[in-house]
């Protein structure tokens, strides 16, 4: 199955450091169909292009800072606007069981690890519409259900540490202590939350788009 008709005539937001892999992405989206790309390369030029536009689809660094990538996503979700379920898929450059549980726990619902291939992309997107996780919302969790389960993080062929098929390490997902993580950020994420609330569908100059 493909992915087209999953993003075709979607929008996109791609908040990634590296130039060649956003382009990458953009590129492997266009080719299927996605309407609109827009191209970021901090959280705080995400939270300005948010007011302007609806997105179908996230994509974001892990090592994003001010905010990072787990607190804009913990806030993507707290937001409560058009965006806080849109899906999320997160890059971990360097996968560590760690980085993983933090992501789930934030409300991601994809996770890869690099180098990504377009087939790679096209299974995990395909996965991800075609058999989307309830999502919950409860008061030490929002974003999909994150029921136990091996989580698969792609190396490639020939990244050392590679333990599975086709060099992917299983990292396994568990009931996570969600609680700790929204108390721990309780005073900021409220505040960050309504900044990523509610666009107004304008065009945003300086932005990377189609």
């Amino acid at each position: 199955m493909s992915v087209r008709p999953y993003v075709e005539k979607k929008t996109a937001l791609i908040i990634l450091k590296n130039d060649h892999l956003a382009l990458f992405v953009r590129h492997f989206l266009r080719a299927n169909g996605t309407d609109q790309t827009t191209i970021v390369y901090s959280t705080r030029e995400a939270q300005e292009a948010m007011r302007n536009y609806d997105f179908d689809l996230f994509f974001i660094d892990y090592d994003m800072e001010e905010p990072t990538a787990v607190e804009w996503v913990r806030a993507l979700r707290l937001s409560d606007g058009p965006g806080s379920e849109v899906p999320v898929v997160i890059i971990i450059p360097a996968a560590s069981k760690e980085k993983v549980w933090a992501a789930r726990d934030a409300g991601v619902n994809e996770i890869l690890g690099l180098p990504i291939t377009s087939n790679l992309l096209e299974a995990r997107l395909t996965k991800m519409y075609a058999h989307p996780k309830p999502f919950i919302r409860v008061p030490t969790y929002i974003g999909p259900c994150r029921r136990r389960e091996v989580v698969q993080i792609y190396h490639g062929d020939n990244r050392r540490g590679g333990k599975g098929r086709n060099g992917e390490e299983s990292l396994l997902g568990d009931d996570f202590d969600t609680a700790a993580l929204v108390a721990a950020s309780a005073a900021d994420m409220p505040s960050l939350a309504r900044e990523i609330k509610g666009p107004a569908r304008l065009n945003t100059p300086g932005k990377r788009q189609d």
